[in-house]
């Protein structure tokens, strides 16, 4: 996008293992922005000295902005989720499998499409409690997620688990946040009868967002047709 629009500006990887020592180095190196990735979005909360409502209703980041002196956050994985995929509105029952730092920004899109019960199945039962009780939804382990018969599986830790997802129920989907990953734990989701989407698109409109904070420039729909061509060979739908 930045080489799209003549953008003076350059887009790369950060291999960091220290969020606070990381901010330091990326502000002494001159970095004006950059995107934050698990499991780094809570830690870096603090760090920045300026954030909106939303911010401080997930307790998480996933973009930092320089400005003079300090810098501002923002969590745009919830506009991800929601212009990524419109189709998933009013889902039902949803099961969120995971309690990292993305999963604030799934619970906030969940309620606004409409879910009518969600429950976090999750191994850290500190963390799957903690977001259970300040979100208001049920919890269980994960091994308790066959009883459930969500109507939307959202899938959001870094590794497979296989055997821990129930056959679908008519109708029912599977988003893996993972994108361009082999197809293959997929494939079995939709073995199970899902109908399933990765996070790709979630990614392309997070990063639209993004856009326009860097640069101040809003994006067109003909950005968006541009991104999704530029990745479709890493789309699995």
């Amino acid at each position: 996008l930045f080489a799209r629009h003549g953008e003076a500006a350059f887009y790369g990887a950060w291999r960091g293992d220290h969020c606070a020592r990381d901010f330091k180095g990326l502000a002494a190196l001159g970095v004006a922005g950059f995107s934050i990735t698990a499991p780094h979005k809570s830690e870096a909360v603090s760090l920045v000295q300026e954030t909106d409502e939303e911010v401080q209703q997930l307790g998480a980041i996933n973009t930092a902005l320089r400005k003079g002196d300090h810098w501002q956050g923002w969590a745009f994985d919830g506009r991800g989720l929601l212009c990524g995929y419109p189709h998933l509105k009013d889902p039902g029952h949803v099961a969120i499998v995971g309690s990292g730092g993305v999963v604030s920004s799934v619970l906030l899109a969940c309620r606004a499409w409409g879910a009518k019960s969600i429950t976090i199945a999750a191994r850290n039962e500190v963390q799957r409690t903690l977001l259970a009780e300040r979100f208001g939804v049920q919890t269980c382990a994960l091994e308790g997620l066959g009883r459930r018969g969500p109507d939307l599986v959202i899938w959001a830790v870094p590794c497979d688990v296989p055997g821990i997802v129930p056959k679908a129920v008519p109708g029912a989907c599977f988003l893996d946040l993972r994108y361009g990953r082999s197809p293959s734990f997929l494939d079995r989701m939709r073995a199970l009868g899902y109908r399933v989407h990765d996070g790709l698109p979630m990614l392309v409109h997070q990063a639209l967002a993004q856009f326009e904070v860097f640069t101040g420039r809003r994006p067109a729909a003909a950005d968006v047709v541009f991104l999704q061509e530029l990745l479709k060979p890493h789309v699995t739908e």
